[in-house]
């Protein structure tokens, strides 16, 4: 039996008011929990609010909105934020249309679905959406990966990772800088005790975009990134079709 969108809504609406705490997501036509951050994941939200505060006060970074996702808006997300103009999502409910918004972004969580949720099928989901860029904080590979240039086949066509440390433009239509210095601290404890044992030198695994030469992957056949080589972090990865 196939889930149709109205159907789902209706689930997580019941579901949402019987416990607050609960929320779900429609992607790739299975409904999805989305799991309950920690003090660590919500506050490195509330850091990246006061960034884009800062930097551009006629925007506002939502980390409560729903949106309509994918091709034909069949899909349906909650991103840890959504930037677009003030009060852009005023009387649109609780899945908002995706036209306008200017960036998705996604904080990797410590459970089992985050790779499959917040590195493949969330980031490709905004990309069919049209939305211009889609940042992921990944606290596992204590990386940032800036997607941009969406397009509804390939997904994004261009990914540039920065290693935390690092400083990263976000490219129009959002322009604006971070440092990803202060990431380091809203790293989980037993993550940051690997990350302060790496040994000199060593670098964590961070994943990479396909390079130009792959032929792009099919959803049933799409796998973890391999890593990049050393002298490659920093730069920009561009997907197939660039």
């Amino acid at each position: 039996m196939t889930l149709s969108v109205a159907m789902f809504q209706r689930i997580a609406g019941f579901a949402e008011h019987e416990d607050e705490t609960v929320r779900f997501e429609f992607i790739d036509g299975r409904i999805g929990l989305r799991k309950v951050i920690n003090g660590n994941h919500g506050a490195l939200t509330m850091w990246l609010v006061r960034q884009c505060m800062r930097a551009r006060p006629e925007l506002d970074l939502n980390p409560l909105q729903g949106i309509k996702v994918e091709a034909y808006r069949g899909g349906r997300a909650r991103p840890d934020g959504l930037l677009a103009p003030v009060d852009h999502f005023v009387g649109q409910g609780d899945w908002a249309d995706p036209h306008g918004v200017l960036m998705a972004v996604e904080i990797t969580s410590c459970d089992a679905e985050t790779h499959e949720r917040d590195r493949i099928e969330k980031p490709r989901a905004y990309a069919e959406a049209g939305i211009p860029v889609c940042l992921l904080i990944d606290r596992d590979h204590r990386s940032v990966l800036v997607h941009s240039d969406p397009d509804p086949r390939d997904g994004y066509r261009d990914i540039h990772v920065v290693r935390f440390g690092g400083k990263v433009v976000l490219p129009d239509p959002v322009g604006i800088e971070l440092d990803t210095e202060e990431l380091r601290q809203y790293l989980d404890t037993e993550e940051l005790r690997q990350y302060v044992d790496c040994p000199p030198g060593s670098a964590p695994r961070l994943p990479q975009a396909p390079s130009t030469t792959e032929k792009p992957r099919s959803r049933s056949t799409e796998t973890a990134w391999p890593s990049p080589p050393e002298n490659s972090l920093g730069s920009s990865a561009s997907r197939p079709g660039t």
